[in-house]
């Protein structure tokens, strides 16, 4: 409140109450406050904004470390997966491919238009096209196969399962430059010089399954290509630990087993087990993994690591 008074002297003076002294610093307050909540506000719309984007950004180098591994994968193949996720006229710029046998890091980067003054950057001044800058990585290794699909045909040819087994030992001392003359008898069983070293039976598809007894196997002409499951005793039972490339071919009962070791990555397998798993106890099941993991010529798949 306004009020006039006069000195000693009868000059008029004029005062400004505390009531008015309060309504100032009340108006302070809620100016800071507001100004605070705003700030508050724009940082986490542009924090969320940053995380969005730099998920979409990890999620496309996933893709391409893991495609780096395909016979096929060149530079507009990179590009079509670079625009399917961040968007046909994306401005993402591959920063760095970083490959060694058997592994690849890629790593990412992409500038944002940015509407509003960048509070993570420090700029408290709105600039029409604030740029936020976003990066990400991915690494991907090449590693036995755990698991392998069923063989297709047709327009999408694939490789897949063989309705046999090999030993584990017999497998990783066979050589992949010549070809080995095996013997099949009536039971399945395949042999080379009268010992056993696998047989023909049941299509087995993932690591850890049991490998069951030989059955009849009598074809005229044997001819196959694909990824053979390698077995070794786990605990008390024969179980598959991964897979192996071979080609089977011959007239039986006498075939002869190519052996083929890829370091590529092969379609139709893959690191990750899905369905129906099979029940094993803890310790085997980490010797199953574990003997997987050194599988000498396994089929190998990507993994991200």
């Amino acid at each position: 409140m306004k009020s006039v008074q006069k000195d000693a002297s009868g000059h008029e003076q004029l005062s400004i109450s505390s009531h008015e002294d309060d309504e100032f610093m009340i108006f302070l307050i809620i100016t800071v406050l507001a100004w605070g909540i705003l700030s508050v506000g724009m940082l986490g719309v542009e924090w969320g904004y940053s995380a969005w984007a730099q998920a979409r950004l990890y999620t496309t180098a996933q893709f391409l470390a893991l495609d780096s591994f395909s016979k096929s994968q060149n530079r507009k193949q990179e590009e079509a997966i670079i625009g399917m996720i961040m968007g046909p006229h994306s401005s993402t710029k591959v920063e760095e491919i970083f490959s060694r046998p058997g592994v690849t890091e890629i790593r990412l980067a992409k500038d944002f238009g940015w509407p509003l003054p960048s509070l993570l950057r420090g700029n408290s001044v709105h600039q029409p096209s604030s740029v936020l800058g976003v990066a990400s990585s991915a690494t991907a290794k090449l590693l036995p196969a755990r698991q392998v699909g069923l063989p297709q045909s047709g327009h999408l040819a694939l490789l897949g399962a063989l309705p046999c087994a090999l030993d584990k030992e017999a497998w990783e001392t066979m050589s992949e430059q010549n070809p080995v003359a095996v013997l099949v008898n009536a039971s399945g069983e395949i042999l080379i010089h009268g010992k056993p070293i696998g047989h023909f039976g049941q299509l087995l598809t993932h690591i850890g399954q049991a490998v069951s007894d030989p059955q009849l196997f009598k074809p005229l002409q044997v001819r196959l290509d694909g990824y053979v499951p390698i077995f070794s005793k786990i605990g008390k039972i024969n179980r598959v630990v991964g897979f192996g490339r071979v080609q089977i071919y011959g007239t039986y009962p006498h075939v002869w087993l190519r052996k083929q070791v890829i370091m590529t990555r092969s379609h139709n397998a893959s690191t990750q087990l899905t369905g129906e798993r099979p029940s094993l106890s803890q310790q085997d099941l980490a010797q199953v993994f574990s003997v997987n993991r050194k599988l000498k010529g396994a089929v190998l798949a990507p993994t991200l690591i």
